[in-house]
This record gives C-alpha cells, sequence and structure tokens, in this order.
C-alpha cells in the first residue's frame, strides 16, 4: 500500500493561500465548524466526505471486495458502510490496514482541491492530522475541544454506546495531546450559535493574515 508522506502533502506552501487544518476528537463538531467557516466565506474541505467518495471508486471496491469477501462488509455487490465500520473498529490491526489505504488518497485530493480552489482561505478537516505527521504542513492548526460528557452525550445522539464511542477512538490521539499539538483551541461545550461566533472571529484575524501572506 501507498505509505503516507507528509513532505509530499504540504498545504503551506501552495501559493496564495492560508490552510488551516481542522482537527479534533471524534463527535467534537468539525463538520459543524467547518460548515461555519464556509458561511464566513472560507473554502472547505473535508476528509469525512472524501472518504466517501474514494470508497465508492472502483478501485477500492475491489480491493475491499476482494478482503471482506463472504462477510456482511459486501452487500449487494456494494460497500455497506455500516458493516465496515464495525469491521475495522473492533480491530486496531484492521483499522491500520484501511487507514493506510484511504489515508494516501484523501490527502493527495484534499492537496489538489486546496491547490485548485479559487479561495484564499481554506480550511481542511482532518480527523488524524497529527497522528498522520502533518502538523507543519499547514500555516495553522485548529483542534475542537469539548468535556467528555458533552462528547458521550452527542455519541449517544448517534446511537452509539459509550463503549462504541471508545473503539472508534482507539489509535487516535487523545483531546488532551491533540490539543498541546494545535496552534490554536476551540471549545465546543455550548450551544451552535456561541461556536459559530467564535469561528466568525477567528475567520476574520484569518483573512487579515491572507493579506499579508499574499503582500
Amino acid at each position: 500500500m501507498e505509505k503516507i508522506k507528509a513532505c509530499d502533502f504540504d498545504f503551506s506552501s501552495i501559493p496564495g493561500k492560508t490552510v488551516i487544518g481542522l482537527t479534533g476528537p471524534i463527535a467534537g463538531g468539525k463538520s459543524f465548524v467547518l460548515s461555519c467557516f464556509e458561511k464566513f466565506g472560507a473554502g472547505i474541505v473535508s476528509a469525512d466526505k472524501l472518504n466517501s467518495e474514494i470508497l465508492n471508486s472502483n478501485e477500492i471496491f475491489a480491493i475491499i471486495s476482494a478482503r471482506y469477501s463472504g462477510t456482511p462488509v459486501i452487500k449487494d455487490g456494494k460497500i455497506d458502510k455500516a458493516a465496515l465500520a464495525e469491521q475495522v473498529f473492533s480491530s486496531i490491526s484492521e483499522k491500520k490496514w484501511l487507514e493506510d489505504l484511504l489515508h494516501p488518497k484523501i490527502l493527495r485530493k484534499a492537496f489538489d482541491v486546496v491547490k485548485n480552489s479559487k479561495k484564499e482561505l481554506i480550511a481542511v478537516e482532518m480527523p488524524l492530522l497529527f497522528e498522520a505527521g502533518l502538523k507543519e504542513k499547514f500555516d495553522f492548526t485548529l483542534c475542537i475541544s469539548a468535556d467528555e460528557d458533552k462528547l458521550y452525550e452527542r455519541a449517544a445522539s448517534r446511537g452509539w454506546s459509550r463503549e462504541h464511542y471508545k473503539l472508534r477512538c482507539l489509535g487516535q490521539f487523545t483531546m488532551k495531546q491533540k490539543c498541546s499539538l494545535a496552534d490554536l483551541i476551540i471549545q465546543n461545550n455550548g450551544t451552535l450559535s456561541d461556536i459559530e461566533n467564535k469561528i466568525r472571529k477567528i475567520c476574520f484575524s484569518f483573512f487579515k493574515h491572507c493579506k499579508l501572506k499574499n503582500q
């Protein structure tokens, strides 16, 4: 499988762009924060969305169907994403296998989207940003943080038990580790309006950085 090489994806080196790496724990609110960046004029890239697109490709289907043939993962000639999640999140080795398969393709696609974007400010949502060794490859990194009880509450709204949530977090850095590596930390324990106002203020500062970088 293709090995991720951080040096191949230096988002901060793309001319005319200020690129923010957005990360945080599962159920931390990354998707909503990304939508806030878009609302306030930034370009956005969702690793989760790219992941879904890549999973639907013929190349990846062939590889996954060969590995999981005869299991619930392959249903009616398609990948059952819920069954695939159950398969990989119950095994660290299977999770690593899938990440090694998908992540280089996600990174390459994200890099191409940013490079071809007409936006000066772009937020790239990447759950495993630090785990992939990409900390220095963005102009800024931003970590969404939330209290543990809040994370469990959001996980429950997805129909997950605490045990299932913890399984999904295996192999990721802890929230404390992610926060210690980030340039900026945004607490997301309040309302949607609260976090939206925080991102509005951050966007204002980042747009000023765009002007300085492009001088």
